[in-house]
């Protein structure tokens, strides 16, 4: 968006933050004295660059933004060489990327994958001139932890082990066969922070075979059968004597619905 303001070399990310940081070299040329400190605020997903250990995977998680310009999201530190310090944000967790390049980390947590992030404020000293600065993390105040769990329900709500997450905020995973009626409720009765709820059902031998698509699935069976097959897929048990003669009236009705439109 700012490339042709920044008259950058290309619709890049490294092309628009290579022209800004041309200006920011430029009016650093201009400072008395020479040797004039130099810190860049920037708003980047920054990745190790050239001489730099390339193998360091940075630590994103489910809070940012996508950056992605042309396929791609990331811009090498090496577009940062002669500044002194590099304060980076977008990247929610506190870390290295160089010697002189570090990002704050947000000071509370925005997703639950952020879960196991110690939230900190950075104090950098610029020491002598030529020298890495040097960096003292001090940690920010938790209104409340975040904590995962998973597991059935019933397990969940009667266990004295998990007593201890009841003030903190919480996504929870069931891991029962069918979704229990009215989960969340009972959940929040034990766990006042519940704020997400997700339904993993347990792994069996057959989802390792290979499943037919969606076509095949449906080829010879009727409404009925399909209809029965859902809830029995849904919730892990076949629908009920009772439930299946309802099935069965609202296809009838379905049916006679039709058979009404075609007629009109």
């Amino acid at each position: 968006m700012v490339r042709t303001q920044l008259e950058a070399e290309a619709a890049s990310h490294h092309a628009v933050l290579t022209a800004a940081l041309n200006r920011v070299h430029a009016d650093l040329a201009s400072r008395q004295p020479a040797g004039t400190r130099c810190v860049v605020i920037a708003h980047a997903f920054v990745t190790p660059g050239t001489g730099q250990n390339k193998d360091q995977n940075m630590e994103e998680s489910d809070s940012e933004r996508d950056l992605s310009v042309g396929g791609v999201a990331h811009v090498g530190a090496d577009a940062f060489d002669g500044i002194d310090y590099v304060a980076l944000g977008h990247l929610h967790g506190p870390q290295k990327v160089t010697a002189r390049v570090h990002y704050s980390g947000s000071p509370l947590a925005y997703s639950f994958s952020e879960a196991t992030h110690t939230k900190s404020l950075t104090v950098v000293d610029l020491t002598a001139p030529g020298a890495a600065p040097a960096l003292k993390r001090l940690p920010c105040p938790k209104p409340h932890r975040l904590e995962r769990i998973e597991g059935l329900i019933d397990d969940l709500l009667t266990d004295p082990a998990h007593e201890p997450l009841k003030d903190a905020w919480l996504e929870v995973t069931l891991t029962d066969t069918a979704l229990p009626f009215e989960a969340m409720a009972r959940l929040r009765r034990r766990f006042p922070h519940t704020l997400s709820l997700k339904h993993q059902r347990p792994f069996t031998p057959a989802q390792a075979t290979d499943t037919p698509t969606y076509t095949e699935r449906l080829q010879g069976r009727s409404e009925l059968d399909i209809a029965c097959d859902f809830i029995a897929d849904l919730r892990g048990t076949a629908p009920t004597s009772d439930e299946h003669a309802l099935l069965q009236k609202a296809v009838d009705a379905a049916r006679v619905n039709e058979l009404q439109k075609e007629t009109v």
